[in-house]
């Protein structure tokens, strides 16, 4: 079977900057369940294809929403209006699923895909974006998003593979401060997903966001 590999667009912003100290970023968190099997899933593929890289804690999971940027500092006040920002938004829970396992090239990212829920997640991100430009806070975002949980690193070997279904409903984002270089994550906030208004059919295709650089 051809391996198509995927390129991880907008992670050069990603790339570990030994001055900058904080990275701030809205992301999605699996529930304790979900996360092992993920977790299980994870260790089955590494086993298999013999991966070298070393596994993702089950707490440190995630599917990244926006990606503020880094700093050579923790910013509060950036931090606070985010915080602020997120606290208004009102959006319903998002059901996803997880189907394929494959390699991000540049980045050695061994990840699982989202089959379902792309479209919602990304009306996630577009509010997201919104809600952080009305508070005047700088962004770098790229104008293409491919959900995705990462596993683990690993450049030994790319692969690409079909996985049993893992099934997720996202009913809260956080805002986490990653300590660049560290492998640590700090929570900031917590905010539940329970709107009821409808967003676009999964089957919809995404939009693009704009760019916003500051």
């Amino acid at each position: 079977m051809a391996v198509h590999r995927i390129v991880q667009l907008g992670f050069s912003a990603f790339a570990i900057d030994s001055e900058k100290t904080d990275r701030l970023i809205f992301m999605a968190q699996p529930d304790e369940f979900t996360a092992r099997r993920i977790s299980n899933v994870a260790h089955e593929l590494k086993c298999k294809y013999r991966l070298r890289g070393k596994l993702l804690r089950p707490e440190r999971l995630h599917v990244s929403l926006l990606h503020i940027r880094d700093y050579y500092e923790f910013p509060d006040d950036v931090a606070d209006r985010a915080k602020e920002a997120a606290s208004g938004i009102v959006f319903p829970p998002i059901e996803i699923v997880f189907d394929r396992a494959m390699s991000f090239s540049g980045s050695d990212a061994q990840v699982l895909l989202v089959g379902r829920g792309v479209a919602e997640l990304t009306a996630l991100r577009e509010t997201l974006v919104l809600a952080m430009a009305k508070t005047r806070i700088k962004l770098r975002c790229s104008s293409r998003f491919k959900p995705h949980l990462t596993l683990l690193y690993d450049e030994h070997l790319q692969i690409e593979e079909a996985i049993e279904p893992i099934r997720w409903t996202v009913n809260e984002f956080v805002l986490i401060d990653s300590l660049v270089g560290k492998g640590r994550h700090k929570e900031l906030g917590r905010w539940p997903l329970k709107g009821r208004f409808p967003v676009r059919s999964v089957s919809s295709p995404p939009e693009k966001i704009a760019t916003i650089v500051g």
